[in-house]
């Protein structure tokens, strides 16, 4: 009897076991790797001859009840592998898709960022035009105060025309800051969406570490099995 692979390493004699008989092997394989295949088939033989005590083990019908059984193991073991394919399969398309959400989440933070620099330039320009309203109050009551003593008409008309530019800025100050308010309740929003996205990309790395340590499981399992 001799096994063959595809390593080009010297070939020796290996002598087993199966059940009363001996076997000298022609094989590449290691010694030890033959006597495992040699305790899996003699535990094979051992459970069918305690399942079916009335088959002599000697017979052709033992050693195919034997061989279906071998068969069977290994038709479990593809449909595990198979199951274990699929799974990993799965993970990577998982993977995929988290990326996908890892490309639009910094997508959002992007347009964060320039919502908060918007908003910066807004409350920049309604300081400005603060100080320049203060400026423009300063110079209006400095002109009143000076023509005062010449024209009582003309400081009229000079009082109602700065009312007028106050009332005037500050509609436009109270215009900037209601747009303020509706970027910083947008951006505010922005944020919320994005701790759930990160929520989110946490679970789904729990799910695939879950799964990895699943897949670990089978793994040692399959292989204390075919130790066995």
């Amino acid at each position: 009897m001799e096994f063959n692979n595809n390593t080009e390493n010297e070939k020796k004699q290996v002598e087993i076991q199966i059940g009363d008989i001996k076997y000298n092997l022609t094989t590449n394989e290691s010694e030890q790797y033959i006597n495992g295949i040699a305790k899996y088939i003699n535990n094979k033989i051992e459970e069918i001859s305690k399942t079916y005590k009335s088959l002599n083990k000697n017979t052709a019908p033992f050693f195919l009840t034997v061989s279906l059984n071998i068969a069977d193991d290994l038709f479990k073991q593809r449909k595990q592998f198979t199951q274990s394919s699929n799974s990993l399969k799965i993970l990577e398309e998982n993977f995929s898709k988290l990326n996908i959400q890892k490309s639009s989440l910094e997508s959002l933070k992007n347009d964060l960022n320039q919502k908060d620099n918007i908003i910066k330039k807004l409350k920049d320009t309604i300081s400005e035009l603060e100080m320049n309203k203060n400026i423009e109050i300063t110079s209006l009551k400095d002109e009143n105060l000076n023509i005062l003593s010449e024209k009582q008409l003309e400081i009229q008309n000079l009082t109602n025309l700065y009312e007028k530019k106050l009332t005037e800025k500050d509609e436009e100050i109270q215009n900037l800051k209601n747009q303020v308010y509706n970027l910083e309740k947008s951006n505010s929003q922005f944020s919320n969406f994005e701790n759930e996205s990160i929520n989110l990309l946490y679970e789904k790395d729990e799910e695939i570490e879950n799964l990895k340590k699943q897949l670990k499981e089978m793994y040692f399992k399959s292989n204390e099995q075919n130790n066995n």
